[in-house]
């Protein structure tokens, strides 16, 4: 037990916390190619397929730089024949693989572009096969972050206000029976969920861009997405930074 105490000391002493985290970088696209659409599944009006994504998914100019602009039209069908869910537009990213009980984080430049004052929509979810599902939607004039139906909070802001501007959107969280989501805007904390957020249907993955949410009444919408950077936030013990983690005296204290 001594030893162990004086381990931890020493850990202290060099400035390392109880847990210190190391970053990597799973996902940085700037989306100004059209192979930077190559990274992820596009879902789309099934209907459409044959003629391609352009309409859907297009690389321009917005604001002086190049980003994806997404559109859903009032008349797209789901995003496969016979599906039960409602429209979209969305990038699926099955390159990134979440896993439980660590911490992630999601960064991307979004500008809302066209929407109506009624459309209910998400605009990013962390999928899972069996669930739960998490969404970030703007519902009944609303933001929303929804643990699939089991659970949602709401936070301040608009959508419709949000209109007209890119805004850095970030969500930080961790899957598990203990998990968190914590959402910033332009870097301010806007909204925070705290509880169960993954069963064992791991991995899960990213979606982004517009999936019409509780009605099947479908508008013109469009935004524009670039700048995403995907992190993972790998969480370590002070005692395996210096190379001691693996000591039989030590693992049997600590």
């Amino acid at each position: 037990m001594a030893f162990a105490s004086a381990v931890l000391l020493l850990a202290q002493s060099l400035g390392l916390n109880s847990t210190s985290a190391t970053n990597g970088t799973l996902q940085n696209i700037n989306f100004d190619s059209n192979s930077d659409l190559g990274h992820f599944t596009l879902d789309y009006d099934y209907s459409q397929h044959s003629s391609g994504p352009s309409g859907h998914f297009d690389i321009v100019t917005e604001d002086g730089a190049k980003a994806l602009k997404m559109f859903l039209g009032k008349d797209d069908k789901t995003f496969s024949k016979g599906s039960d869910t409602y429209p979209r537009t969305e990038l699926a990213d099955h390159e990134v693989k979440f896993q439980l009980n660590e911490e992630y984080s999601i960064k991307w430049d979004l500008k809302f572009d066209k929407i109506n004052d009624d459309y209910q929509f998400c605009f990013l979810q962390i999928f899972g096969n069996s669930g739960p599902n998490i969404f970030l939607s703007w519902q009944a004039h609303q933001y929303h972050i929804w643990v699939d139906q089991h659970d949602h909070v709401t936070f301040p802001g608009s959508a419709l206000d949000d209109r007209g501007r890119f805004m850095t959107w970030e969500v930080v969280f961790k899957l598990g029976g203990d998990g968190y989501i914590k959402v910033y805007k332009d870097g301010s904390h806007v909204g925070n969920f705290n509880g169960w957020t993954g069963g064992d249907d791991a991995p899960y993955h990213p979606k982004f861009g517009i999936y019409t949410q509780h009605e099947d009444k479908v508008y013109d919408t469009q935004l524009f997405i670039r700048n995403l950077v995907i992190t993972e936030h790998k969480m370590r013990s002070p005692l395996r930074s210096i190379g001691w983690a693996n000591s039989p005296s030590v693992a049997l204290v600590v």
